[in-house]
């Protein structure tokens, strides 16, 4: 599956892996680019930093991944 514009995307498991006690992963690659003189999402000291956040319905897990 292949998205390129919004803020989010939305992934529909296979119906036949529904009952299927199988490992399934999804493995996601964000590409993003921040100006040079930007101020980011959070000001930090003196550097800019942005946040990616992923999280899945339906489930307690979700990641944070900041950088600057």
């Amino acid at each position: 599956m292949y998205q390129n514009e919004g803020s989010s995307i939305t992934v529909t498991r296979p119906s036949y892996l529904y009952n299927m006690n199988k490992v399934v992963g999804y493995a996601i690659c964000c590409v993003f680019h921040v100006p040079k003189h930007s101020t980011g999402t959070y000001l930090w000291r003196s550097y800019s930093q942005v946040e990616l956040h992923c999280s899945m319905d339906g489930s307690n897990v979700s990641h944070f991944i900041r950088s600057r």
